[in-house]
């Protein structure tokens, strides 16, 4: 036996904390890769979390907590705009779905404009 085969037996297992950094880096992989596919693109990380941001910054009073959101929601949505990009399927869903997605950018970037000026 090599001593890389021995190091390879002798690695120890991953904690509970790896274990959970490398199946966040595979969603992320997967994600940005079109793997999931349109729809669980869309309607999952896209349309799922942006609903729910809207309802807690509808819900919030406070100045910082609501700017916080709204750049949360424009990172978010330009990430998802560029992961449903990758996906595969019909070509008029796709479309459709990145024009709605890039609809949510494009508001995002003005109302962060807008509560500045």
């Amino acid at each position: 036996m090599s001593s890389e085969e021995e190091k390879i037996n002798q690695t120890k297992p991953l904690t509970q904390e790896e274990q959970i950094n490398d199946y966040k880096r595979m969603v992320k992989h997967r994600l940005m890769t079109g793997y999931y596919g349109l729809a669980k693109t869309f309607w999952l990380f896209w349309f799922l979390p942006i609903f729910l941001l809207n309802i807690w910054e509808a819900m919030s009073s406070s100045t910082g907590t609501i700017l916080r959101i709204d750049i949360a929601t424009l990172v978010w949505s330009a990430f998802c705009l560029f992961c449903a990009s990758k996906t595969q399927g019909r070509q008029v869903w796709k479309v459709i779905a990145l024009i709605v997605i890039a609809c949510d950018v494009i508001l995002s970037a003005l109302a962060l404009i807008a509560f500045f000026l």
